[in-house]
């Protein structure tokens, strides 16, 4: 696992060179501020926290500093509890001081399911009760569009058209760049031993002035959960 997670990697982008966690969003990190970036994940895993919780939080955050670092900036990153796509809501307003210059948009991770591995015994370690688990989740991004039509009251051009889509199309890209080129964590991590890959993307909206693109994500690894 030296080259990190390779699922796909014949289609997988060229990445930043794969360390910890710590080092290669330090890396990362803008010298001038785009808007806001989500605290990076710890080097050693916070006591108590799943395989799960760490991966979806871990994807979601490589998600968020890829966007801001590469031109597609977004006002907030979280994670959503929602039994469908989360709500669309506030996604041409920036309440965070970095939300200027235009800068708007959602970023968001969705829990979507947890299912055994069918091929795997029930308990890959029947001393800690740890399970192999495939669990699929939700990483996408909200949208300002014209909901009606211009500024000016006139019906939205096909240029604007074709531009928003277009945008959001460079937004999957910038998605699926962050989730595969996400590096592993440190050795001893509850997630080592994960391996995830992207298996499908597909637009949302428009809806009151929004419309997105959502990319779902599916791992497999052992559901562990760290140390108290």
């Amino acid at each position: 696992m030296s080259d990190g997670y390779t699922w796909g990697q014949d289609n997988a982008p060229t990445c930043t060179p794969r360390a910890t966690m710590r080092t290669v969003l330090a890396e990362l990190a803008p010298t001038t501020d785009p808007g806001p970036i989500p605290e990076t994940i710890p080097a050693q895993d916070p006591p108590g926290i799943s395989s799960c919780e760490l991966l979806i939080a871990t994807v979601l955050n490589c998600v968020c500093v890829e966007l801001n670092t590469k031109g597609r900036p977004v006002c907030s990153c979280a994670i959503r509890h929602a039994i469908q796509w989360p709500s669309m809501e506030g996604c041409c307003e920036c309440d965070s001081p970095g939300g200027v210059g235009g800068v708007h948009g959602q970023a968001w991770a969705r829990f979507q399911r947890i299912d055994a591995v069918p091929s795997s015994t029930a308990l890959a370690d029947d001393t800690s009760c740890d399970q192999s688990v495939q669990f699929v989740f939700d990483v996408g991004v909200h949208r300002c569009v014209p909901a009606f039509g211009d500024e000016n009251g006139g019906p939205v051009s096909p240029a604007t058209y074709t531009a928003d889509a277009l945008a959001l199309i460079n937004d999957e890209a910038h998605i699926r760049r962050g989730i595969l080129c996400c590096p592993e964590p440190g050795y001893g991590s509850v997630l080592t031993g994960w391996r995830w890959k992207v298996t499908q993307s597909l637009p949302l909206g428009p809806l009151g002035g929004c419309a997105g693109v959502v990319v779902t994500v599916t791992a497999t690894g052992v559901q562990r959960i760290g140390i108290q």
